[in-house]
């Protein structure tokens, strides 16, 4: 943990900005290298650790919700470090309204499977697929704050994902829908493979 405290100091020295300051203090509060997952005020601070690597990441959270772009991590690899990242300064919240929950999202998004299709070269042809079989378990829901009117501005937001009974041509196998969660417009709906 010193290595990552010191990367912090001299990153905030260099960035010259004091929202760094909360984040070193709850390192401190580190004494053993051990998974950690917490909140202190509006940041969510995790420390994912194995050997002489370790994952750290400061989340901005508030009413419920973890605005993952708005954070700094730090993975260091073998004792060295690896990646330093900041969203902090560069995010902001522009929304923590929640209108739509978890289950509407889901009906909201399911609704927009009904009619929806892509279109692939099958032969040298192009072929619409419409014929797919969305299966009823397992889906996910995520909650992933995103940008809307303005690009820096994060507004909740679902990714809702379905899984497909089979692969379909271009390796799909899944479909991702985004709603808003304020408002439960359907923000895209788009294929997604195996590879991820």
């Amino acid at each position: 943990m010193e290595l990552a405290q010191d990367i912090l100091l001299r990153y905030k020295n260099y960035a010259e900005v004091s929202y760094l300051d909360p984040m070193r203090n709850i390192l401190r509060t580190v004494t053993t290298p051990q998974n950690i997952q917490n909140v202190f005020g509006d940041i969510k601070f995790v420390l994912a650790t194995e050997g002489n690597d370790a994952e750290i990441a400061w989340t901005y959270t508030t009413a419920g919700i973890d605005f993952q772009s708005k954070g700094v991590s730090i993975t260091i690899d073998n004792g060295v470090l690896e990646t330093l990242t900041d969203g902090w300064y560069l995010f902001n919240v522009g929304s923590t309204e929640i209108n739509i929950s978890e289950e509407e999202a889901m009906q909201i998004a399911l609704n927009r499977l009904d009619d929806f299709s892509w279109t692939t070269i099958i032969d040298g042809q192009f072929v619409e697929v419409n014929d797919y079989v969305v299966l009823e378990q397992p889906r996910t829901v995520q909650l992933l704050p995103h940008s809307r009117d303005e690009p820096l501005e994060l507004v909740p937001y679902y990714y809702i994902t379905f899984y497909l009974n089979q692969v379909y041509p271009d390796n799909i196998n899944s479909i991702g829908v985004g709603i808003w969660a304020d408002t439960g417009a359907v923000r895209d709906c788009q294929t997604l493979t195996s590879e991820g």
